[in-house]
């Protein structure tokens, strides 16, 4: 199915607006050109009356003819030339009256002639109404004919500018593809109208961030296809030295470095597929979330890690309510947060959650006492597999901070990483609220 076309529509109301227009001004021009003309022959039996009525003209019967567009005539021989329409005899004057008024050839009955009377002065002029109509035809004509010949000119030279007007839009929407294929952004020069102007630079706004997700997409996949192949090879090559053991000890002995590969790489496969999930933004579920009871999961989760590891994770200032949000990805953050400080903390420190709460944000602190991050890597660690180099031999996947970057976009959200002034690191996360109410 064809998409209609705008110049062409355009180009159609346009002219039949014209064409209208134009039909009806030079119709009105020709109907005032027409009763003006009528005046004109009406104000000439005037004047020729009042010629009269001064003896500056010769009335003579006998040279006057029925062929003659105009005549002067005595009342009194009224009756051999004309006859009233409804037949009464002129030569009486019965019928006629003062003024201008309409009557038939006596010699030829179909013959109508336009006649001004005057008893006072006992005078008659009169014009032949066929000739009389000529006239004022050709003043209608006049007048309207030469609009009516301009009406194509018109036409054409309306579609012309409408075609030349449209030109730059063509011209673009033909560069259109040819652009995106470069990988450029449409041109905003001034050739382009001002009406079109906000609709490329939309387009330039939308293909920038297509270019954007693209780009990110593939630094993720190359990113994802790099990290995979280090466990994925180290745990082939476990598995291949298999092949070489001589006795079931030997495997034994083995087995729990193949167990830990296979448990790196699943927390590795289930960490992208989060990632995938939370680009996806699909399943968010709002929820009203009770604070005391969301903090109090999270702890327990988190709990047996610290302990295995001898740190000390306690909770420090803390604002009861009920906000919403959704609980599960916000429990997300936190777990991810509390993960990293409890995995690069020293044993024997503290780990601090605080959660901090008012009727416009919710506010996430954890705070330990490890060593802290490089500062120029404060940003940076928040990109997928970015870990300080430092930390190389601490086991980890560099998505946690990923994962909880995008989740903060997803909530209309902040995260950021600070120093301590006494020493390791502070995460911090806020979140604006819809409703925050006490429990």
């Amino acid at each position: 199915m064809n998409s209609p076309s705008l110049q062409r529509q355009l180009i159609q109301r346009l002219l039949a607006l014209v064409l209208l227009t134009a039909l009806v001004s030079g119709l009105l021009s020709a109907w005032l050109a027409f009763h003006e003309a009528r005046h004109t022959q009406d104000d000439l039996l005037q004047q020729l009356l009042q010629v009269a009525e001064r003896g500056k003209l010769q009335v003579d019967v006998e040279d006057s003819g029925a062929e003659d567009a105009l005549v002067i005539l005595p009342l009194a021989s009224a009756a051999q030339w004309f006859v009233v329409p409804d037949g009464v005899d002129t030569g009486q004057g019965d019928g006629l009256h003062d003024g201008l008024q309409e009557l038939v050839s006596r010699s030829q009955p179909d013959e109508r002639w336009r006649v001004l009377v005057r008893s006072d002065s006992g005078l008659l002029v009169g014009q032949r109404l066929e000739v009389r109509n000529e006239l004022i035809m050709d003043a209608f004509w006049q007048s309207f004919l030469p609009l009516l010949l301009l009406l194509p000119l018109l036409w054409w030279l309306v579609g012309w500018l409408i075609h030349r007007s449209f030109q730059p839009l063509l011209q673009l929407s033909a560069e259109l593809p040819q652009h995106l294929s470069d990988g450029e952004p449409v041109p905003e020069s001034q050739r382009v109208p001002a009406e079109i102007l906000p609709f490329t630079q939309a387009v330039n706004q939308l293909f920038g961030r297509q270019q954007w997700l693209l780009r990110q997409q593939q630094r993720f996949v190359a990113d994802a296809a790099h990290e995979l192949r280090t466990p994925v090879s180290s745990l082939q090559l476990m598995l291949d030295n298999l092949r070489s053991l001589h006795s079931a000890d030997e495997l034994l002995q083995r087995l729990p470095a193949i167990q830990m590969a296979v448990q790196r790489l699943r927390q590795l496969v289930n960490q992208l597929l989060d990632l995938a999930r939370i680009n996806d933004g699909s399943d968010l579920v709002l929820t009203d979330v009770n604070l005391q009871e969301w903090l109090a999961a999270v702890v327990e989760i988190m709990l047996p890690v610290a302990d295995e590891r001898g740190i000390d994770l306690g909770v420090g200032q803390f604002d009861d309510g009920i906000v919403h949000t959704d609980a599960g990805r916000l429990q997300r953050v936190l777990v991810n947060a509390i993960d990293n400080a409890l995995r690069y903390s020293p044993a024997g420190t503290q780990v601090t959650v605080s959660v901090l709460c008012n009727a416009d944000w919710l506010e996430l602190r954890v705070e330990d006492q490890g060593p802290g991050i490089a500062p120029d890597m404060l940003e940076q660690v928040f990109e997928p597999f970015v870990r300080d180099n430092r930390f190389q031999n601490i086991p980890g996947t560099g998505l946690g901070l990923a994962i909880v970057r995008d989740i903060a976009r997803q909530l209309q959200g902040e995260v950021w990483l600070q120093p301590r002034a006494e020493g390791g690191l502070c995460f911090g996360y806020r979140q604006p609220v819809i409703e925050a109410r006490p429990d």
